[in-house]
């Protein structure tokens, strides 16, 4: 029973009991000691103890990098960082370390201690490659569902983020097929359809991602213009200008706006005709958008007429595009209410004379033919 620590004074019956001492680190403990109690009668005891002998531990971290400050503990008690020397008293201690990041820490070791020696201990860490990132692809433009048209350059914009290292290589393909490299890449489309735009990125490791959108290739919409008759007699006729806006793209509908009405000088379209062309118009597939104007012209000669605008998608404003009609011709002939030209001074003069010779002429032969008769 433990009756105290250091010191104990207390009563006893009489009789005999043993005395014990408990370990103390570094210490011999006393050995038992039989005690005899007696009447009124003070026993004293002392427990000596004796000193253990030591040797010191010198222990170090290293890996195969290099020395590397791992935390040293000995029995648990820590006791210093990348090195440090320790005395212990002979037998048995154990060594161990801590976790630093990127490394696996030494096994724990048992060190036998001997007097008055020295022992050194080297605790390895191995290295522990990080795991390697992949990049991150991501097309820009082309937006995943987008729809472009056939025959049209478009840039095929991308990027690649890598958060162990760079972006080595850009490789685009559209339906498998590799079609260039770089960030950025021109390319046109002349299938229509849906496809499949793929940007693989490859890192400095070796690793790689790849990033798809599918898109709709589909044909530009078209203004195309007829005019009847393409020949007038007079400036006074006016011939019939037919404009016919259409789009093969069921959805989303295609905003066309012509802004301009290209035509050779002398060419005359009504106030109200203009308004009627220079605006905006929605076509959808099969809807084609019809308008007819009249036209004409102010003098004789050739003239023509183009429009020249723009479209975009109805759910993509911010992206509009030119457009052109095709050219038509007309020429007015001339004749009708065309204003005639004067004729030269002294013109009646001339046809005067000309039927006064006739006469003369039919008198003599008239002469002629009665001589012979």
């Amino acid at each position: 029973m433990c009756v105290g620590v250091g010191s104990y004074s207390g009563v006893h019956a009489m009789g005999t009991c043993m005395v014990s001492f408990g370990d103390v680190e570094g210490y011999y403990p006393p050995k038992p000691l039989e005690v005899s109690i007696e009447t009124n009668k003070a026993k004293s005891v002392a427990g000596v103890y004796k000193p253990k002998p030591k040797g010191k531990i010198c222990i170090k971290t290293t890996s195969d990098r290099g020395d590397v400050d791992g935390d040293i503990y000995v029995d648990g008690d820590y006791t210093g960082v990348g090195s440090c020397t320790v005395e212990r008293t002979i037998g048995v201690h154990t060594v161990s370390y801590g976790d630093m990041k990127g490394y696996e820490k030494p096994s724990s070791k048992s060190i036998d201690v001997k007097e008055g020696g020295t022992i050194s201990v080297v605790g390895r860490y191995d290295y522990i490659p990080p795991e390697l990132m992949p990049p991150k692809a991501e097309i820009l433009s082309p937006k995943d569902g987008a729809t472009v048209y056939s025959d049209e350059w478009i840039v095929l914009s991308g990027k690649g983020d890598d958060s162990d290292g760079v972006v080595s290589e850009y490789m685009w393909g559209v339906d498998g097929l590799v079609i260039g490299h770089g960030k950025d890449l021109r390319y046109k489309f002349r299938d229509i359809g849906k496809h499949t735009v793929t940007l693989a990125v490859i890192d400095n490791d070796g690793l790689s991602d790849e990033y798809s959108a599918k898109i709709y290739v589909d044909v530009k919409p078209s203004i195309t213009l007829s005019i009847a008759p393409d020949v007038l007699r007079s400036t006074s006729e006016q011939a019939r200008l037919r404009i016919a806006i259409k789009t093969l793209l069921p959805n989303p509908s295609t905003i066309v706006e012509i802004h301009t009405i290209q035509t050779t000088q002398g060419v005359e379209i009504k106030e109200d005709d203009e308004r009627a062309i220079l605006t905006s118009l929605e076509v959808m597939s099969g809807k084609p958008e019809i308008r007819t104007i009249s036209v004409g012209a102010s003098e004789m000669g050739k003239y023509s007429i183009k429009l020249i605008g723009y479209y975009w998608l109805a759910d993509d404003p911010g992206n509009p595009k030119g457009i052109e009609s095709n050219e038509v011709n007309f020429k007015v002939a001339g004749g009708g209410h065309t204003a005639s030209k004067p004729e030269p001074y002294g013109f009646e003069n001339v046809k005067l004379f000309a039927l006064v010779a006739l006469v003369v002429i039919y008198l003599v032969r008239r002469r002629k033919r009665r001589r012979t008769s």
